[in-house]
Order: structure tokens, then sequence, then C-alpha cells
């Protein structure tokens, strides 16, 4: 089965969309990269969940996750989503396949495809926290992006949740990995726009680092759903003098 899905795969990749998406993540192999676009690679996966997805699972699962390609590895996030079987087995089968994930592409990909767990948010979120409390960094940012993706841009739980959600960005909110800061500020600068008052209480009692803080305020001030009155008393908010990484 991995060599049908590889072949579906090779037959949109793009050798200028490769070339790009490999300078969009820091660390990645070009030689494992194919060149599909995120769409083409959705497609694939939604094919593969209506046939012997568990077959190429149990194929992948038995290759180091260096020798995996990058599409190979979103095709085995997504299939879990798209796969018409139990709650309980995808929450199984997600718990093999996060510890593969190893760049933010990945992860964010793969993360919105779990909307099974709407159904039943506090048992999701159980889920999730030994996510946010992993050591190790993408684990760490598949809790985070999870949280933002089925929480708080879900208008229907997400008043619910807040406050907790805001907890565990605070709690979050100094000294992490790279691409564990990067989201955590994205998680926030969301939070802001559905509960500005609660998250801009974080920002001006200094419980985050300062990238963090100054990074959230940044995504704030570049969304078109905030005023530009908040965005210059935001602006008021970034620390002076604050170490950037690249």
């Amino acid at each position: 089965m991995r060599n049908k899905v590889l072949e579906r795969i090779r037959e949109k990749a793009e050798t200028d969309y490769k070339k790009f998406n490999c300078g969009l993540i820091p660390g990645v192999d070009p030689a494992k990269v194919i060149g599909a676009r995120v769409p083409e690679v959705r497609k694939v996966a939604k094919w593969l969940a209506g046939n012997d997805f568990t077959g190429y699972i149990d194929e992948v699962k038995q290759i180091s996750p260096e020798e995996l390609f990058f599409e190979e590895k979103m095709i085995w996030g997504m299939v879990i989503g798209y796969a018409r079987i139990s709650d309980d087995e995808k929450f199984r089968l997600i718990g093999e396949f996060v510890p593969v994930i190893d760049n933010w592409a990945v992860c964010d990909s793969v993360d919105s495809t779990y909307k099974f767990l709407r159904k039943d948010p506090e048992k999701g979120w159980i889920f999730i926290e030994k996510y946010l409390r992993s050591a190790r960094e993408f684990e760490k940012r598949f809790g985070v992006v999870m949280l933002l993706t089925h929480y708080v841009n879900n208008d229907e739980i997400n008043a619910e949740y807040m406050d907790r959600i805001l907890a565990e960005m605070v709690r979050l909110g100094s000294g992490q990995p790279y691409y564990v800061m990067m989201a955590v500020a994205w998680n926030l600068s969301v939070c802001y726009i559905k509960a500005a008052e609660k998250t801009e209480e974080i920002f001006r009692g200094g419980r985050l680092d300062d990238e963090t803080q100054n990074k959230a305020i940044q995504k704030i001030r570049e969304s078109f759903r905030v005023s530009a009155e908040s965005k210059e008393r935001l602006s008021g908010l970034k620390r002076k003098n604050a170490l950037r990484r690249q």
C-alpha cells in the first residue's frame, strides 16, 4: 500500500513548490520531500481512508521516521482523522503517530483533521494535556495547536475552556523551544480575538517571557479582526530590547 500512496503523491509533485516548501521548513531533508501541495496530500489521505489505511500505517510504522517522506508523515497523521473508525481507535492511532512529528508543517497540517474530539471536549482535553506536558518540542507544539484549532477557534465551547487555555499558555509562556514559543504566541493572538480583556491582562501582568509576549502582540497587530485603537494600546505593552530567535 505504501508504494501506491507514494505513486499518487509523485503524480502531483511540483519541483518549484518543493523548493519553496523546503525553504519554509528548516532542517527538513530535501531528499525526503516529494513536492506535492497540502490539498493534494489531503486527497490522497482521504482516498487511503477508504482503502487499506491500516496496512499503510503498519508499513510506515516499521520504517525509521528519518526515512519517511515529508508527505508520508502528513498522510499518516491525516488518514487517522478521515478514517471511519471509533474515537477510541483514533486516539490510540494518534498516540502512535505524534512521536513521528518532527516539524511545524506536519504538526499543523494534521491537527485540523482531528475534529472528532469536539464531540467530547473534556475527553479531548485530557488527551491533549499529556502533550502539553511533554518534554519534546513538537509533541508540545501539537498540544498547543490542537487547543487553538479545536477549542479557541470553536465558538461553541471556547468560553467554557478559555480560562484553562489561558492558564496553559501562561504555564508554557516562558523558556520554551522556538516552535513551541511560536505556537503559544499564535494561540494567544487568537485568544485575544475571542477574549480580549482576559488575554490583555496576561500581557499587563508580566506572566510571559519577553519573546513570547512580543510575538503574540505582533500577531495580534497583524490581524484584520482587531481595531486600530487596540493595536495601538498593545504596542505599548511590547518589551524593549527582547532577544529574538530566527
